[in-house]
């Protein structure tokens, strides 16, 4: 499996919603997780993620967590879809975590 990492840190002097998230997102190759589309999809997925899921206090989890996010941001699924497409390849979110002060 390949993939990559991204994360989004979101901190600023003037809210108290201080955190970070850091997700999995997979592909087949490592030569679709290269791709300049691949890397913005990873990049706002996971800011987007944090805007739906920054709340919580602190969790783990598996591609489970995908339905709530979409709930909010449901253009993010149809991203995937069309990620898919151009690429040929599966494109999942695999695992993501959020960390909180």
């Amino acid at each position: 499996m390949a993939g990559r990492i991204e994360t989004y840190v979101h901190s600023d002097s003037t809210t108290e919603n201080k955190g970070a998230l850091i997700m999995k997102i997979a592909t087949d190759t490592d030569f679709a997780a290269r791709t300049d589309q691949f890397k913005a999809f990873a990049k706002q997925t996971a800011m987007m993620s944090y805007g739906a899921l920054g709340h919580m206090r602190r969790f783990v989890a598996g591609p489970e967590i995908w339905d709530m996010i979409v709930a909010k941001f449901p253009e993010l699924e149809d991203q995937r879809k069309t990620l898919e497409r151009e690429l040929g390849e599966k494109v999942r979110i695999a695992e993501m975590a959020i960390l909180r002060l």
